[in-house]
């Protein structure tokens, strides 16, 4: 009957206006993606920095290395006077 149908169809369209949970996952993914466009255009630069400063870094780390290695025979040579 004619009732039915409209019933059937109200159910429907009652249903269309409804966002499925499909829906709202896609809509905060899509979201996610947009925030991390702003980040992954900036990553190149990051890493062309990073590479730039290993060097610094690897010389700092040897600095210690020699520091460490002078304060050892500084501490071998004031034994050595004082005994």
């Amino acid at each position: 009957t004619i009732e039915t149908k409209l019933a059937t169809l109200s159910e429907s369209m009652d249903n269309v206006k409804e966002p499925s949970e499909n829906d709202e996952r896609v809509d905060r993914l899509f979201e996610m993606m947009n925030q991390w466009n702003s980040t992954s255009q900036q990553v190149p630069t990051i890493v062309e920095r990073l590479v730039s400063l290993k060097s610094i870094h690897e010389q700092s780390a040897s600095a210690v290395n020699t520091i460490q290695q002078l304060q050892k025979d500084q501490d071998v040579i004031t034994n050595l006077l004082n005994s």
